[in-house]
């Protein structure tokens, strides 16, 4: 950024402000998240819709173009999440670990229990010990978000193959995406989707393969947060980094007496200010072997 080099503009200090905003939230998050074991949705969103507006209204570089393949994805996953969240509220789809959800179970306090209602499958964080000795199974439960999530995928590829075809009914479309004021608001839709959804991939995909809930939907939402601000890249590689920061508090706590588990919210956070930080230098190391290795999938 110009900040310090050049003369900065007011999408400069527009810019700056929004990460700092990031920075904020990834600090209360985590701070929520080591007390209570949750990640409140309210900072998550608040986060995500702030990205969208500021970033609608002063388009910067850092954030990147989409292409209108890219952005139709985005405008299709944000109908499927629309479609998702209907259904569920018919009772067509369920919330996943719904029973438990009923019931109430104890976060980390042996004094209170909190409860959850009916629809909040977006909030709800689940503890793993919990799930463990009940009748929930979790590779059952968490089929409902797959199927939650069947919506997103599907119209979001139908979209962007769309955009991508050259089609006269679809050329206005294109064309307004490239209006540079549209393509920041995609863009950053865009990075909302891939940040949030590299971590639920990583949930569903753990949870059918250990047998019990991997992450929490709060670390989704952040990771989401942070797309949103940043684009697609930045939680992708802050998600590739916070392992790090986790086992290094691993290994810090070894010969302490801490609970096994360690709520994972404030690593993403710190992997996320790494790429911020670093994001350039990290880039220009990994990025010619990730693009060879891509061309080699993609043919």
């Amino acid at each position: 950024m110009p900040l310090l080099t050049d003369y900065p503009g007011l999408a400069d200090w527009a810019a700056l402000g929004l990460h700092l905003w990031l920075i904020a939230a990834m600090i209360a998050a985590s701070a929520v998240d080591f007390r209570r074991s949750e990640i409140p949705i309210s900072i998550t969103s608040l986060t995500a819709v702030v990205a969208m507006v500021v970033n609608g209204l002063f388009p910067q570089a850092m954030l990147g173009r989409v292409s209108a393949g890219s952005g139709g994805m985005a405008l299709g996953g944000c109908l499927g999440l629309l479609v998702s969240a209907w259904l569920l509220k018919r009772g067509i789809f369920k919330s996943s670990f719904e029973q438990l959800a009923q019931r109430g179970f104890a976060v980390r306090s042996k004094r209170r229990k909190r409860q959850f209602s009916h629809n909040s499958f977006i909030n709800k964080e689940l503890s793993s010990k919990v799930v463990q000795g009940t009748e929930v199974n979790p590779r059952l439960e968490i089929l409902w978000e797959v199927l939650y999530l069947c919506p997103v995928v599907l119209l979001g590829t139908v979209a962007g193959l769309l955009l991508n075809c050259d089609i006269s009914l679809v050329n206005g479309g294109r064309k307004l995406l490239e209006d540079q004021h549209v393509n920041a608001v995609l863009a950053s839709l865009f990075g909302m989707f891939v940040g949030g959804g590299v971590v639920w991939l990583t949930r569903i995909l753990g949870t059918l393969a250990f047998g019990r809930e991997a992450m929490g939907l709060g670390d989704v939402h952040l990771m989401a947060a942070a797309g949103a601000v940043l684009g697609w890249l930045g939680p992708v590689l802050g998600f590739f980094i916070a392992p790090f920061y986790g086992l290094l508090a691993v290994l810090l706590s070894i010969g302490r007496q801490r609970r096994g588990e360690l709520p994972y919210g404030p690593w993403l956070s710190l992997g996320v200010l790494t790429a911020m930080i670093f994001q350039d230098k990290i880039w220009a190391y990994v990025g010619p072997g990730l693009k060879a290795f891509w061309q080699l999938l993609t043919g």
